[in-house]
C-alpha cells in the first residue's frame, strides 16, 4: 500500500478536484472537517405565536427551540387554528349549536436562499360562544432579503352555527385543502348539534376532538393538539360551545 503525505490538496485547473476512478471505494478517515460537512436535523423551532424566523438566528422561536447558526435547509409545518362551537340557544333550551371545522395543514420544503427573515403568523384559539368565532389563518411570508421564498398560507375552520328557534345549530366546514404546501390537508367538517352525546369537533391533522356526554358538563370540552374545531354546546347551563384548537408553526432546522 503506498501512501502520501500532505498538507493541501489542490486543482490544478477548474474548480473539481477528483479522487479516486469510477468504481473506486474512497475512505476517508478521521474527523470530517469543514469541507466534509456531516449535515443532518439541527434541531426544531417552534411557533405558538406570532413572530419573525431569521435563518441562521438562535433567538427565534419560543425559549428552548431558538434555532442553529448553521442552519441551510428547512421543513415547515404550518397548522391554523379550528373553529370554535355554538352555545345552545338559551336558558332551559334543548337546542345545541353546531360544532366548529377544523383548520387546515400544509408539509413545506422552502427555498431559503437569500432570505434573511420571514414573518410568521399563528393564530390563537378562538372562544366558544352564541356563535362562536372562526379560527384564524396561520402563515409564513418573506419579509427580507432578495430571493425568493412562496407565502405558506392555511386556513382556520369556520365556527359552529347557532341554534335559531327550535333549530339545532349547523355544523361548520373544516377549512379547504391548502394550495401552498408541498403537502397539504384539509380540515375536518363539525357536526351538528343534537347529532348525539358522541358528537365531535371537526378534526385537524395536529389535532384530536374531544366528545362530549350529555349532562355530564356544562360547556364543551377543549380538542387535544392543534387546529381542532371546538365542539358543540350540551344542553346542561350554561351550554357554552367549546374553544377552537389553536394554531402551530414548526420550523425543522437542517445542515
Amino acid at each position: 500500500m503506498s501512501k502520501i503525505n500532505v498538507n493541501a490538496m489542490e486543482t490544478e485547473s477548474g474548480s473539481t478536484l477528483t479522487i479516486g476512478a469510477s468504481g473506486d471505494t474512497v475512505n476517508i478517515a478521521g474527523t470530517a472537517g469543514t469541507g466534509f460537512p456531516s449535515g443532518g436535523l439541527l434541531g426544531l423551532v417552534v411557533y405558538t405565536g406570532n413572530g419573525t424566523y431569521t435563518p441562521g438566528n438562535t433567538d427565534n422561536g419560543t425559549a428552548g427551540d431558538e434555532g442553529n447558526a448553521s442552519v441551510t435547509k428547512v421543513i415547515i409545518e404550518c397548522q391554523a387554528a379550528g373553529g370554535a362551537g355554538a352555545s345552545r340557544g338559551g336558558t332551559g333550551s334543548a337546542y345545541q349549536g353546531g360544532s366548529g371545522g377544523g383548520g387546515a395543514y400544509s408539509k413545506t420544503f422552502p427555498d431559503l436562499t437569500n432570505i434573511t427573515s420571514i414573518t410568521v403568523v399563528v393564530p390563537a384559539g378562538p372562544s366558544g360562544g352564541s356563535p362562536g368565532s372562526a379560527g384564524g389563518t396561520a402563515s409564513l411570508t418573506k419579509a427580507s432579503g432578495s430571493g425568493t421564498f412562496a407565502t405558506i398560507t392555511c386556513a382556520g375552520g369556520a365556527a359552529g352555527g347557532s341554534p335559531s328557534g327550535t333549530t339545532q345549530g349547523a355544523g361548520a366546514a373544516g377549512a379547504a385543502v391548502p394550495t401552498t404546501g408541498d403537502i397539504n390537508i384539509g380540515g375536518g367538517n363539525g357536526p351538528g348539534g343534537g347529532e348525539g352525546q358522541g358528537a365531535r369537533s371537526g378534526m385537524s391533522f395536529m389535532g384530536v376532538g374531544q366528545a362530549f356526554l350529555t349532562g355530564a358538563t356544562s360547556s364543551g370540552p377543549t380538542g387535544v393538539g392543534y387546529g381542532i374545531g371546538g365542539i358543540c354546546g350540551p344542553t346542561v347551563s350554561p351550554g357554552t360551545g367549546g374553544a377552537g384548537g389553536a394554531g402551530l408553526i414548526l420550523i425543522w432546522e437542517y445542515a
